[in-house]
C-alpha cells in the first residue's frame, strides 16, 4: 500500500485516536481531577463526545475497514483491564471484550482485525504503564511487574507489525505518541506542585 490510501489510512487512525482519547479523558475525568493529571475534557467539556463523534465520521471518511477495527479494537483493550468488572451493560468485561473483538475482526477483516486488536492492546499497556508509576501494574485482571508488562507491550507490537505493517505503524505511532505526551504532560504537572 502506498500514496493516497496509506495516507488516507494514516489519517483515519490519527482521527480514531483523537477520538478514543477524547472518550478515555471524558470517561477519566473525575479520576484524572483528583489525581491532578491532564484531560482534554477539561477544557472541552462535554462537547468532549461531540469532537469525538466528528473525529470518528473523519476517520471513516477515510479509511472505514481501518477506523472501524482500530475503534472496536480501542474497546475491546479498554475492558481488558478488570476482565471480570460489571459493565454498564450487564455483561463482564471480557464479554465486551469478545463481542469487540468479534466485530472489530468482522469489519477490519482477518489482517486489519488482528493488527488492529494487538497494536492497540501494545498502546494501553503502554498507557497503563505511563498512569502507574508503581513496581507492578495492574493488567488482565493480574498484577505484572514494570519490565514483563513492557516485555509483553513490545511483544504485542511487534506481533501487530507482523500481521499487518500499515495500520500497526501508524496506531503504534499515534497511540504510542499520545501515551508519551500524556506521560509528559503528567510530569511537568507533578513537578509544578513540588
Amino acid at each position: 500500500m502506498d500514496g493516497w490510501p496509506l495516507l488516507a489510512r494514516w489519517l483515519a487512525v490519527a482521527a480514531v485516536a483523537v477520538a478514543v482519547r477524547l472518550v478515555d479523558d471524558l470517561l477519566d475525568a473525575p479520576l484524572d481531577a483528583g489525581a491532578r493529571t491532564p484531560n482534554w475534557t477539561a477544557r472541552l467539556g462535554a462537547g468532549a463526545a461531540a469532537y469525538a463523534l466528528a473525529a470518528l465520521a473523519a476517520a471513516a471518511a477515510l479509511d472505514a475497514r481501518a477506523a472501524s477495527a482500530c475503534a472496536l479494537a480501542a474497546y475491546a483493550a479498554g475492558m481488558l483491564r478488570e476482565p471480570r468488572g460489571r459493565m454498564p451493560s450487564g455483561l463482564r468485561a471480557w464479554q465486551e471484550t469478545a463481542l469487540a473483538g468479534a466485530l472489530c475482526l468482522w469489519a477490519g477483516g482477518p489482517a486489519l482485525g488482528t493488527a488492529a486488536l494487538l497494536s492497540l492492546l501494545s498502546v494501553d499497556l503502554a498507557d497503563d504503564l505511563a498512569d502507574d508509576p508503581s513496581p507492578a501494574v495492574s493488567y488482565l485482571g493480574a498484577r505484572w511487574p514494570r519490565a514483563a508488562a513492557w516485555g509483553f507491550s513490545a511483544a504485542l507490537a511487534a506481533a501487530a507489525l507482523g500481521v499487518e505493517a500499515s495500520l500497526a505503524a501508524a496506531v503504534l505511532a499515534f497511540g504510542g505518541g499520545a501515551v508519551a505526551l500524556r506521560a509528559l504532560a503528567a510530569r511537568r504537572g507533578r513537578g509544578k506542585d513540588g
